[in-house]
């Protein structure tokens, strides 16, 4: 890109987002640039130890099934056995299967951003990042919650712990396309959460 095109560009956002906006991005550029983001992440890391507190409540079985009925029943575990025999549905379309993990080397966060050709490596069997995120957000876990809470069959908890050990030890923090963008890190987050109250059991 021309610098004077890259000037215009700038200019635009100045004036199209306002000044804050275009401020904290570049405060995130200079982050990238300086390697603050990495020297932050070896900080210190202190846990809290204690015991779980739940945060929501569920309705009952009987609650659930006056809502969506037998139909909706069938319906919910058959998506839940779907993904207990390693398939998932990813933004509703057919079954493919459920890929946590990638071979090749896993970069810090920062690169991705940072070194040109790097995401473009990544995406080479891809046609969108999006396919490597939507997996990774967890969503498919709410299914076999659903599942596990109605039919309290061990298969649908053992399949979530299963995908979650294997996702956090081929994505250790900080490394990979999952720790881009901490939108995705939130979501994935969200569904832990609720996912870890309601395996508890």
């Amino acid at each position: 890109m021309a610098p004077w095109s890259k000037l215009y560009t700038n200019y635009k956002a100045l004036v199209q987002l306002g000044f804050q906006p275009v401020a904290l991005n570049a405060l995130y550029r200079l982050g990238l640039a300086s390697g603050h983001y990495r020297r932050i992440e070896k900080r210190e890391q202190r846990t809290e130890n204690g015991e779980l507190r739940p945060l929501f409540t569920y309705p009952k079985e009987e609650e659930i099934l006056a809502v969506i009925g037998d139909d909706g029943k069938a319906m919910l575990l058959a998506e839940a056995d779907e993904i207990v025999a390693g398939q998932v549905r990813l933004f509703g379309s057919q079954t493919v299967p459920l890929r946590l993990s990638f071979s090749g080397p896993l970069y810090y966060w920062t690169d991705y951003e940072t070194k040109p050709g790097l995401l473009s490596a990544l995406l080479s069997p891809f046609s969108d990042l999006k396919f490597i995120w939507e997996p990774a957000r967890f969503g498919w876990a709410f299914c076999l919650g659903r599942a596990y809470h109605l039919t309290h069959l061990e298969k649908y908890a053992d399949t979530f712990w299963h995908n979650f050990e294997t996702f956090t030890a081929a994505n250790p923090p900080y490394r990979g396309p999952n720790w881009i963008s901490g939108q995705e890190a939130a979501l994935r987050l969200m569904a832990f959460v609720w996912a870890r109250q309601i395996f508890a059991r």
